[in-house]
This record gives structure tokens, C-alpha cells and sequence, in this order.
């Protein structure tokens, strides 16, 4: 009976600590005007839990909005990059061509402990007529390479995101728009004259 209670007592142990481990994998939602050729964000692996090691990661963001176009992945994150002075294939990382969908993998080193870690900073541009509006971005992760310390897979999680368009307005509108602050700062000045 006391072999049972020791088991069962290394066994609550040791398993919490890899079943409490999560990975997301998040897209945030950003904003962008019609016409942007460079706008750009991260994909982010946050991780909570024990350490674990991550070999390798491929993931996928699609949009159906014709008018965003995908150009670019790189290491370059702003939150270090997972594989910083470990990767294979950066810095670009991305493996198709420009479009509606982006796909970008990279293999390299690394012990994740509880935090965030840059997968890929991603590249966009905006057509210059887009409509404006919220447009979904969305994310497959097409395979990840972690562990836990005893060697189980770490699921994956994820979290989509978003790409919000505003319009440019037309010069004409800019223009009517100067001329309205010019002819309120030519009253507000005449008005100060007369009083003195």
C-alpha cells in the first residue's frame, strides 16, 4: 500500500507540471490606410509553464480581402525572435510567393521558458481603392517541433487576427479641409485686431 501512495504521490508531481504547460500562437489585430506598401506585425508564440525545447515551427496566414497583399516574413521580430543566432533559414523565413496566403517555417534551437517569442515579422501591403472595413486574418500552424522535459509534444493553440482599413481622403477633401482651418484662423485673427 505504500508503494501505491508513493507512486500516485510522484505521479501528481510530475504530471501537473507538463499538463500545465499552454503555447498560443497569436495574430494581433492592426490598422492600416488604403494604399500602405509596407505596414507590418508579429506572429507570437506565448508559452507558460515548465521549460521546454522547440526544434522547429511552420505556420500559414490567410486572408480573404483581395485587396491585402502578404509580401514578407522575416526574423526580425520585436519580441526576440524564437531561434535568435539558431536559425536555419532566416532571416527571410517566408516560403511562398506574395498573396493572399503567407507561409513561412524556420528550424533552429531553443529552451522556452514562460513568456512571449517572435515566429515571424510579417510583411503587408494595402491596395490603393481597398474598401474600407475589419478583415480577418487567419492562422494555421502547419507544424511545431516542442517538448516538454520528458519528450511529450506541446500542443499549440491559437488566436487570429485582424487587419482594419481606413480610407485616405482624396486631396480635394484635404484641401476644403485647410481652407476651413485657414478661413477660422483668418475670423479668430481679424477678431483679435478689431479688440485692440
Amino acid at each position: 500500500m505504500r508503494n501505491y501512495f508513493l507512486i500516485a504521490t510522484m505521479a501528481a508531481i510530475l504530471i501537473p507540471a507538463s499538463s500545465q504547460a499552454g503555447a498560443i500562437v497569436t495574430l494581433p489585430s492592426v490598422s492600416a490606410n488604403a494604399g500602405d506598401v509596407n505596414d507590418s506585425f508579429d506572429v507570437l508564440l506565448v508559452y507558460s509553464g515548465v521549460p521546454i525545447s522547440a526544434a522547429g515551427f511552420a505556420f500559414e496566414i490567410t486572408t480573404s480581402d483581395p485587396d491585402i497583399t502578404f509580401t514578407d516574413a522575416t526574423t526580425g521580430t520585436s519580441t526576440g525572435y524564437i531561434f535568435a543566432g539558431s536559425s536555419v533559414f532566416g532571416p527571410d523565413i517566408v516560403t511562398t510567393p506574395p498573396g493572399q496566403t503567407l507561409d513561412a517555417s524556420d528550424i533552429g534551437g531553443a529552451t522556452l521558458v514562460t513568456g512571449s517569442y517572435g515566429l515571424g515579422h510579417v510583411f503587408y501591403a494595402v491596395a490603393a481603392n481597398a474598401t474600407p472595413g475589419t478583415f480577418a486574418i487567419t492562422l494555421t500552424v502547419n507544424g511545431t517541433s516542442m517538448s516538454d522535459p520528458n519528450a511529450t509534444p506541446i500542443s499549440v493553440s491559437l488566436s487570429n487576427g485582424s487587419i482594419t482599413i481606413s480610407s485616405v481622403p482624396e486631396p480635394s477633401s484635404l484641401a476644403l479641409v485647410f481652407s476651413a482651418i485657414c478661413g477660422i484662423a483668418a475670423l479668430r485673427f481679424g477678431i483679435e485686431r478689431s479688440r485692440s
